[in-house]
């Protein structure tokens, strides 16, 4: 009896110093992979955010990825990652799913960040996904009731989904809270342009041109230069295609339009998609030379942040600037 208690002791004595070393060899791995982690957090962070300085857009998505991936609520290095991922050429699909997951995690951390509202709204038009476009923009106006964009991406999505009753309901709304602008109001000329394409798509020219002349009058009111070269373009090429212009023949709107399209290269626009538009409008009256000096001048105008604000890639402006340069210099029998 005596022998089996000493040894029941024995292995008492044994099981607990095992239990102890057991203990602390696995606190000891917890703190060393804790330990390793700060190092690895440590290093990827400088690296991604060395990289990100020199604009080395690879480099500096995969190391802030690495980083975020044990650091997923750091706002700032989520900002840092979006940047970089929508930056690095060729823009593949997967990235851009990339970019939008950090700009939906961003919201939930802070609810409240306009600039990732604002990206968002830019990816999801770009990419035509109406509905998150909805969303998002039901999201921002829930939260602030006076924002003046968020109508605006609302009714683009209702466009974009061919609810073009809901999408001239928001319009109106939203332009009664608004008018008169005593100031420039970019979102006033917005909705203008808007409620001009619903009547285009209702083939209703009349309110079309009625949208597009109370554009101009508010452009020359307030002198928005910039803004009355896109709704001369757009009111350029509604004098072009359409067809039932009341009170005027087909004669008289295409007159129209070269004048339209000649005050708009007059005050010249600092917009890439614009100026194409614009180009491309020349080209359609075969004014070939015209439209070689509009592109001419935006790319005389043009800076990166202008290309990336309108365009998801640059190559996709690299790619319509060469589209239509060759059709502009094909119709003058020149050989690009």
């Amino acid at each position: 009896m005596n022998s089996y208690c000493r040894h029941a002791k024995i292995n008492i004595k044994v099981l607990i110093i095992l239990l102890l070393v057991t203990v602390s060899l696995g606190a000891s791995l917890l703190a060393a992979r804790q330990i390793r982690r700060k190092i690895l957090s440590k290093r990827d962070l400088e690296a991604g955010t060395a990289a990100f300085e020199k604009q080395d857009w690879p480099d500096a998505q995969k190391h802030l990825q690495e980083y975020l991936g044990r650091h997923p609520d750091d706002i700032e290095v989520l900002k840092k990652y979006a940047r970089a991922a929508v930056s690095i050429r060729p823009l593949e699909a997967n990235m851009i799913g990339r970019v939008i997951g950090a700009y939906r995690r961003i919201l939930q951390l802070d609810p409240s960040d306009e600039i990732a509202y604002d990206k968002l709204a830019m990816l999801y038009t770009r990419i035509g996904n109406y509905q998150e476009l909805a969303y998002i923009a039901q999201k921002r106006i829930d939260l602030v009731a006076n924002d003046r964009k968020a109508p605006i991406w609302l009714a683009d999505a209702y466009i974009g989904l061919d609810k073009l009753e809901e999408a001239k309901q928001r319009l109106d709304g939203f332009r009664k809270e608004i008018e008169p602008p005593k100031e420039e109001c970019r979102e006033y000329i917005d909705v203008c342009l808007r409620l001009s394409e619903i009547a285009e798509k209702r083939d209703d020219s009349t309110d079309a041109l009625l949208e597009l002349n109370n554009a101009i009058d508010y452009c020359e009111k307030l002198l928005a230069e910039e803004a009355a070269v896109e709704v001369l373009v757009r009111r350029a090429r509604f004098y072009r295609t359409s067809t039932d212009i009341e009170g005027m023949s087909k004669d008289e709107a295409l007159e129209a339009a070269r004048v339209d399209l000649e005050e708009a290269s007059e005050l010249g626009t600092d917009n890439p998609r614009v100026g194409l538009v614009l180009a491309g409008e020349w080209l359609m009256h075969g004014q070939f030379d015209q439209g070689l000096s509009v592109l001419t001048d935006v790319e005389g105008r043009l800076t990166q942040e202008a290309i990336e604000e309108h365009f998801l890639d640059t190559n996709d402006w690299i790619w319509r600037r060469f589209l239509v340069t060759v059709q502009l210099m094909m119709g003058k029998g020149t050989v690009p």
